[in-house]
């Protein structure tokens, strides 16, 4: 891939975070914020992928938001195991506090078999 393949990329990661974030809180300036704060990388420079993509992108730079794109999907993952896990117990008649206990009994098992800790 040449370098504008990897700018590109990272817009994409950069503005996909960024999406999500401004659907939780509202407001594009706050997402851009967290984000930086998530992923390590200046403001300025997220607004910069965002709206004036440089021509090349530095390998720490496009790596940071590789991890916090693997991060965000993960925490998905795990928001939607949970919203499955409390519908089934539910549907089964299973009382809240017992799931939650069960949920993060599964959740501390994952994170150990995959070196989570």
């Amino acid at each position: 891939m040449d370098a504008s393949g990897f700018v590109d990329d990272a817009r994409k990661m950069a503005a996909a975070l960024e999406d999500k974030e401004v659907d939780a809180t509202g407001s594009r300036r706050l997402a851009r914020d967290r984000v930086a704060r998530f992923t390590g990388i200046r403001i300025s420079f997220l607004h910069t992928l965002r709206y004036r993509p440089p021509k090349t992108i530095a390998a720490d730079v496009f790596d940071r938001l590789c991890v916090a794109t693997e991060r965000k999907a993960a925490e998905q993952i795990r928001a939607a195991e949970h919203e499955i896990a409390t519908a089934r117990a539910r549907r089964m008649g299973v009382d809240d506090r017992a799931l939650c206990e069960a949920a993060a009994a599964l959740a501390k098992a994952r994170d150990a078999l995959w070196g989570n800790e």
